[in-house]
């Protein structure tokens, strides 16, 4: 089975990836910088065809209370830009979960395509 790991920092929350003016969403200044700084970590130019089951391991920033679902969003749709698969919703399979709590935060991604 192909497997991809990556390491990326921390995301931007959700509120600060898309922002609204009226009813026109878009991606915002962190939302664009994350953006850029995924592309730039991704070394393929082959995506990931097929089902896909991702696993996350998230060191927390801090102390603070925050909701592992509000995590995915920004590095999810950052990994499909840049190309690492070609729509996040190839993904069946999603495991996230705590490792433990470091400055400055960040995620270690591994996808692996499905058989």
């Amino acid at each position: 089975m192909e497997s991809r790991t990556i390491h990326l920092p921390w995301p931007p929350s959700v509120n600060h990836y898309w922002l609204a003016h009226g009813k026109i969403r878009f991606i915002g200044k962190e939302g664009l910088a994350f953006r850029q700084c995924v592309k730039a970590l991704v070394n393929t130019t082959v995506p990931l065809d097929g089902a896909l089951t991702m696993v996350i391991e998230v060191t927390m920033p801090d102390n603070r209370r925050r909701d592992l679902d509000n995590l995915l969003k920004a590095p999810l749709d950052a990994l499909q830009h840049a190309g690492m698969y070609n729509d996040d919703c190839q993904i069946e399979d999603l495991h996230i979960f705590k490792v433990g709590v470091a400055k400055p935060g960040g995620l270690k991604i591994t996808i692996t395509k499905r058989e």
